[in-house]
């Protein structure tokens, strides 16, 4: 499968990498800080199509799974992307993760997530918050996460355009962590048995990509 198909068919899990979701943590406040850092896909050309998905239990907040039509949507923003930023000739894991980057980048932009000087509307994210109606309870909690991750994303990568998408994927790994543990979100892998046709499920610990 080439480079371009695979960003196409992983279109709605590469947005979510770097626009925002929802986060998920363990309980605020007495707790350190997450100190995580962004992770590069394992395997940077994306799943295989047809391989096993993941089943997700939204718990608390069934309000955070995306529709198909925001799925199609995002897809759609990033096959546009694509058609204006060229694949690298040499495909190595460092040039496939920066054209991930300016996909990603793009991809934003088409969305508004950028202020004009290209810093990230962290008060777009907090509304989006808002405007899923989470239980009063839970969206306490997410809101204060949000304080704590823009904070620890803006210290870590200081604003420049070169880091930019590094901020915002770790204060979205920061708030997926901490919204999965709010709204007892739980994903499963197919384990090994189902994969080749039977068995249960096992679970693992989710880093929520939406």
């Amino acid at each position: 499968m080439s480079y371009r198909i695979a960003l196409v068919f992983f279109a709605a899990v590469v947005v979510c990498q770097a626009a925002p979701q929802f986060p998920q943590q363990p309980q605020f406040g007495s707790q350190p800080q997450f100190q995580g850092q962004p992770q590069s896909d394992p395997n940077p050309m994306g799943p295989e199509p047809g391989s096993p998905q993941p089943t997700i239990n939204w718990g608390q907040c069934p309000q955070l799974e995306p529709t198909i039509q925001e799925k199609m949507n995002k897809a759609n923003v990033i096959t546009k992307c694509l058609e204006v930023t060229p694949v690298p000739q040499n495909l190595t894991r460092d040039t496939v993760e920066r054209h991930r980057e300016a996909v990603a980048a793009c991809a934003l932009q088409m969305e508004g997530w950028f202020t004009p000087d290209i810093r990230y509307r962290y008060e777009k994210a907090e509304s989006e918050i808002k405007s899923k109606k989470l239980p009063l309870a839970v969206e306490s909690k997410v809101l204060q996460y949000h304080t704590q991750c823009k904070q620890e994303a803006e210290e870590k990568y200081p604003h420049s355009t070169q880091t930019v998408i590094h901020q915002i994927q770790l204060y979205q790994a920061c708030m997926d962590y901490f919204i999965s543990e709010a709204c007892g979100i739980e994903v499963r892998m197919p384990s090994p048995q189902q994969q080749q046709g039977g068995g249960s499920q096992g679970g693992f610990n989710p880093g929520f990509q939406g």
